[in-house]
């Protein structure tokens, strides 16, 4: 009689059959778990910023937006060039003050005093007179406006004015010119005049306009000549204006300590309106390589001129 293998064959059987299930849910529960975490990883989109700090400082150099050139040292002609440049950088306390013959910016030549023996009659219209030592009285005229010679400024009304020529080829610093009147002499003072230009001048005293037929004799009682040219000192200093102010920078080495002096005149149609120079004083001095700025209350940059600078 045959032994049956039945429950032995079976038992082989699902030992398999669970072993192939063990195997298939380890491996469906392994992918699972890779499949949930690849699921539950999403990428940062977010940029790293801890080590990047954007840099918002300012530079402390200030840009020089100025369209214009540095001053021209050089002789200036009729038709006078009045371009000036404005700047910005550190400002220092200032003050200002007009040239007058007492208050002279450069050594004078006191001995070369002048004195015509023959004096010239005055035009009374656009016609020139010579008064020696190069200087041309061009007119005599009219004038209402504003007294510029004192630095006031105050309202004037039909006094004499005189526009006279620099016909030579040195400047002059300080002419004083009489010119007789049925009234009286009448005097003008007119300083800093460079060569081949004009200037218009206001009687000091604000003498009335006589009428063009009431004018005498006319003559220089006293003229100085600048012992050394009117400098900029270009190898020095960098000298610009704007309206109010103007502005000096030390381009040497070493600090100026003592005061910086610039000197500047009003321009009108062509010519230098006024007999006065005004001038603008840095007391402090400049420190190396900076900039400083001064008052300038006169200046304006359509209608005036940077005539020369004077330093201790």
């Amino acid at each position: 009689m045959k032994k049956d293998k039945g429950p032995e064959l079976y038992s082989k059987k699902s030992k398999i059959i669970i072993a192939v299930c063990v195997a298939a849910v380890i491996a469906v529960t392994a992918l699972c778990i890779i499949l949930i975490a690849n699921g539950n990883k999403t990428p940062d989109k977010t940029p790293d910023t801890s080590s990047r700090t954007e840099d918002t400082s300012l530079s402390t150099d200030t840009e020089d937006v100025s369209p214009y050139k540095p001053v021209d040292t050089g002789v200036v002609t009729d038709g006078v060039d009045t371009s000036k440049a404005p700047t910005t950088e550190s400002s220092q306390d200032s003050d200002t003050a007009a040239v007058r013959p007492d208050d002279t910016a450069l050594p004078v030549d006191t001995g070369k005093e002048t004195e015509p023996a023959d004096t010239k009659e005055a035009p009374s219209a656009n016609t020139g007179t010579d008064l020696g030592d190069g200087i041309t009285l061009v007119s005599i005229e009219p004038y209402s406006g504003a007294f510029v010679e004192d630095g006031s400024d105050e309202p004037v009304d039909n006094i004499i004015s005189i526009v006279i020529k620099n016909s030579g080829d040195k400047a002059v610093q300080m002419i004083d010119i009489t010119v007789g009147t049925d009234n009286g002499d009448a005097h003008f003072t007119a300083t800093t005049l460079l060569p081949n230009t004009s200037v218009v001048v206001l009687e000091k005293n604000r003498m009335a306009y006589p009428g063009a037929d009431k004018f005498g004799a006319a003559k220089i009682a006293q003229i100085g000549r600048f012992l050394e040219e009117p400098s900029f000192y270009t190898d020095k200093f960098d000298v610009r204006g704007a309206d109010g102010t103007i502005s000096v920078r030390n381009l040497m080495q070493e600090d100026v300590t003592g005061k910086v002096v610039v000197f500047y005149k009003t321009v009108k149609d062509g010519k230098y309106f006024g007999g006065i120079t005004y001038q603008a004083t840095l007391k402090g001095g400049v420190p190396a390589g900076t900039t400083v700025l001064v008052n300038a209350n006169h200046f304006r940059i359509n209608d005036s001129r940077l005539m020369f600078v004077r330093y201790e």
